[in-house]
């Protein structure tokens, strides 16, 4: 994963998961590196070696959120592309954070 602020990189990590149990695969949390400094965000995610999928985070909102919770998905019902399995998906979610282990301090 990798996190953009204007163009400039704020943090980049790899995770480790655990294969398919069940109906689900446990997710991770990257911590947070890039601070709570306003700009255009945008997160790029890979699997493995594959292509980066990425996603401007203000994209889907009329206007800027104060806060916003992104997730990398890998196939699933709501993104099911065999060239492209990747989605990352950006919601409004602050209300959440709590839930969510790892994450930004900030908001919590």
């Amino acid at each position: 994963m990798r996190v953009e602020r204007d163009g400039e990189v704020v943090h980049t990590s790899s995770q480790t998961l655990e294969e398919k149990s069940g109906q689900g695969i446990l997710g991770a949390v990257a911590d947070c590196t890039w601070d709570t400094v306003p700009g255009e965000y945008v997160v790029f995610a890979r699997a493995d070696d594959g292509k980066w999928t990425q996603r401007t985070l203000t994209a889907p909102f009329e206007s800027p959120p104060e806060c916003v919770v992104v997730s990398v998905r890998y196939g699933g019902p709501t993104h099911v592309d065999p060239e492209d399995p990747l989605a990352v998906v950006v919601d409004d979610q602050c209300e959440e954070i709590d839930e969510f282990v790892g994450g930004c301090p900030e908001y919590r």
